[in-house]
């Protein structure tokens, strides 16, 4: 997620308070102790903000690692056929930015007819895939 700089970080686990409530108050003391809860606190708060998405988003990096080598060891004729059944997914399925991709070609070819938009169309979303 990036460095956490020592301006950035809150009062109580800024290093220079965190090492005053260690080392000059008394064990017994009842302030101490709502110190060592307010740093508990902020350093659980400061895991669940940098630390888990930071663990989350790397595990789904490695998942996607995985899953990209497993997919490259496949046999050509079954890719072929993925990208196939992609194709169809991303083109009448869910229709991914049809619209820009109709107006863009309409833009730049004005001349052409509209079956031939559509025929450039899908080999767009073909190459797509």
């Amino acid at each position: 997620m990036g460095i956490i700089f020592l301006q950035n970080l809150p009062e109580i686990i800024h290093p220079i308070n965190f090492l005053s409530a260690i080392f000059h108050k008394p064990f017994g003391n009842k302030k101490l102790t709502i110190q060592w809860q307010l740093i508990f606190n902020s350093l659980l708060v400061l895991f669940k903000q940098t630390i888990i998405p930071f663990m989350i988003s790397k595990s789904l990096s490695y998942l996607g690692i995985f899953l990209l080598n497993t997919l490259s060891l496949l046999p050509l004729f079954l890719l072929y056929r993925l990208a196939d059944a992609f194709y169809l997914l991303i083109f009448y399925v869910f229709g991914y930015r049809r619209k820009v991709v109709k107006e863009n070609l309409y833009n730049a070819f004005p001349d052409k007819s509209s079956l031939e938009l559509n025929a450039i169309e899908k080999e767009y979303y073909k190459f797509l895939s």
